[in-house]
């Protein structure tokens, strides 16, 4: 048995962690071992139970710890903060850098007036007609001018419908405008007969301030009058009890 572990190779190295969470480093050792002094180890165990070991080269595995857990005095970071590491500008933004070659509008999509256009430049024989492109299409044989035949039907239904859109709307501005100019002139109207009655109004406002004005005078007329009755009448009785006084005096001296 002792054999056997004699004779078995140097044990190989994992060049991974077995842990996603790196190790933190501590600096107290030296960076570079003696490889003698792994001789104390290559020794078997307690009773010879464990034949030489090969030795370690330290040397190789200061270099790979240092590759895996960079340079001393650096602070280990679990996985989770790990994920999310970038670089300090990419941090203040908080925001993912967008590719410069990335685009949000597709090229699939194309302009109405740039469709438009190109109807335009597409150019239809005069003779070629909505009311005739359909015999045209049965009368043809050929396949490509089938196709072409159909095409130009597709465009001139579109200017067809282009067209009687272009006049339906410039008869409803039409309408409009007319609709317009209607009520524009019932709305002078409107505002005249309104600027009318009111010149009317001011002067029914100072008729009836005259009329009241007239009347206040013809009321203090009558009072009046009636000032000049009421000293009418006090006077005729006074005048007439003085002259009964007077005839009763007359007839006791001529009965005497």
């Amino acid at each position: 048995t002792n054999a056997a572990y004699a004779q078995q190779s140097a044990w190989p190295m994992s060049r991974g962690s077995g842990s996603c969470t790196p190790t933190p480093v501590y600096d107290q050792f030296a960076q570079d071992y003696d490889a003698s002094s792994a001789g104390a180890f290559s020794g078997g165990a307690v009773g010879g139970a464990v034949g030489p070991v090969s030795a370690i080269n330290f040397g190789q595995m200061s270099s790979y710890r240092s590759n895996i857990f960079g340079a001393p005095g650096s602070v280990a970071m679990s996985p989770q903060s790990s994920q999310g590491w970038m670089q300090t500008g990419e941090m203040v933004d908080g925001r993912p850098a967008r590719s410069p070659t990335y685009r949000t509008d597709s090229n699939m999509h194309l302009r109405r007036d740039g469709i438009r256009k190109k109807n335009a430049r597409f150019e239809i024989p005069a003779e070629r007609t909505l009311s005739n492109i359909d015999q045209l299409i049965a009368q043809s044989t050929n396949e490509d001018e089938i196709k072409e035949l159909k095409q130009q039907k597709r465009l001139l239904r579109n200017r067809q419908a282009a067209l009687d859109s272009r006049q339906r709307k410039k008869l409803h501005t039409e309408k409009l405008e007319e609709e317009k100019k209607q009520f524009t002139t019932v709305i002078t109207d409107l505002e005249e007969a309104l600027h009318n009655m009111k010149i009317r109004e001011g002067e029914l406002l100072r008729e009836k301030a005259e009329w009241l004005s007239t009347q206040q005078q013809y009321s203090q007329w009558i009072e009046g009058l009636r000032m000049e009755k009421d000293e009418l009448i006090r006077v005729h009785t006074l005048e007439s009890a003085e002259l009964r006084k007077k005839n009763n005096i007359l007839r006791e001296t001529m009965e005497k």
